[in-house]
């Protein structure tokens, strides 16, 4: 079951849900998580990271907005992605 599926009707958090979603998540990022790996983190970590992410996403995720859940979890966890790479620049 994909991203679209799991996330249909923008659902509430979930901790059970919440796993399945940040698995969807870390395959489509696979290229990047293996960029960070290769430049030093820990796998582990980074995939910690984007579950802090994708906690505080969902639970900020105000239904109202004109987008649906899904877009604004995947902008958050790129965002976390990015913001992980830059801390490796410094």
């Amino acid at each position: 079951m994909g991203l679209s599926e799991l996330l249909r009707d923008n659902p509430g958090y979930d901790e059970g849900l919440a796993e399945r979603v940040l698995d969807e998540y870390t395959r489509i990022f696979e290229r990047r998580i293996r960029e960070l790996v290769l430049s030093g983190y820990e796998r582990e970590d980074v995939v910690q990271e984007m579950r802090i992410a994708l906690w505080r996403a969902w639970s900020r995720y105000d239904a109202g907005r004109k987008y649906p859940l899904r877009t604004w979890l995947t902008y958050k966890l790129d965002y976390a992605l990015r913001s992980l790479a830059q801390r490796v620049e410094r």
